[in-house]
């Protein structure tokens, strides 16, 4: 708007005019209404990572200081009694910026049936297990409320398995997943609770190759040029498929395209 004549003041009111018009109707609240704008303003008239830094320290929840308050107006913290209220207004605002939604991926679920290895002790107490497992029962409850939001959770049979620590010692959770494990006569992909080997015996023992073949394609779609460069051991595990998706998108940043060699089948690997 400078280039075209408009004078700095002229143009930084335009845009704050225009982001307060975006969100007058969000349900934001005061504190969230402060993140949106703190973003706008650093993305789009400051051209400085300093108010997004600050921006994104208070969404993930860590304190800031008192001149960070003052000077950006996150005077909320994120706590147990606003968190679902932060979600509806992040999911708010990323369907305003023309996203789809959000999705939330949590892996080793298993955790909160292990011990730690220094003093064997169980690494989550039963209090917080019977947190984490209300926090699933309550997004399941409100998947109505949730448009837009998409949790995929992963672990290994144990947290369905065992009765004291997994999933099936907190009834109120059990009662909403326990559906998704009735057999039925055809693998169903879309139930509450998938077991992963069944959906890899479905899919077939060429799946791994098909679907590294699938991923170089979508890197090329994406502008994603490839590259042969090694990939540390510590990032590749016994699985196949594991090997298959770390080694695509590990080489998915260089130069010249290259095709994917294909990986033997998925097998033998709990996994639900």
């Amino acid at each position: 708007m400078m280039d075209d004549g408009l004078p700095r003041y002229d143009a930084e009111r335009e845009i704050r005019n225009a982001a307060g018009r975006a969100f007058r109707d969000a349900d934001f609240g005061a504190s969230f209404s402060s993140f949106a704008f703190a973003v706008t303003r650093s993305r789009m008239i400051d051209g400085s990572d300093e108010g997004l830094q600050l921006a994104w320290k208070w969404l993930r929840g860590e304190k800031l200081e008192r001149r960070e308050r003052l000077q950006t107006g996150f005077f909320e913290t994120l706590q147990k009694a606003n968190a679902r209220y932060w979600l509806n207004s992040l999911i708010g605002l990323l369907n305003l910026a023309g996203m789809a939604g959000l999705l939330v991926l949590i892996d080793d679920l298993e955790v909160l049936t292990e011990r730690s290895g220094d003093n064997n002790r169980f690494l989550y107490t039963p209090g917080a297990i019977k947190d984490t497992c209300e926090l699933f029962r309550q997004m399941i409850d409100d998947v109505e409320l949730l448009n837009g939001f998409l949790l995929v959770l992963a672990g290994r049979r144990e947290i369905v398995n065992d009765e004291k620590r997994g999933f099936k010692s907190y009834e109120a959770l059990w009662m909403r997943l326990q559906t998704g494990l009735v057999p039925g006569e055809r693998f169903n992909p879309f139930a509450d609770i998938v077991d992963v080997d069944a959906y890899l015996a479905v899919m077939g023992a060429d799946f791994s190759e098909r679907l590294a073949q699938h991923l170089v394609r979508k890197f090329a779609e994406w502008g994603c040029e490839r590259c042969f460069q090694e990939i540390p051991a510590n990032l590749i595990s016994a699985s196949g498929l594991r090997a298959t998706v770390i080694g695509n998108a590990y080489r998915a940043d260089c130069s010249e395209g290259i095709t994917a060699p294909g990986r033997e089948s998925e097998g033998g690997h709990e996994e639900v």
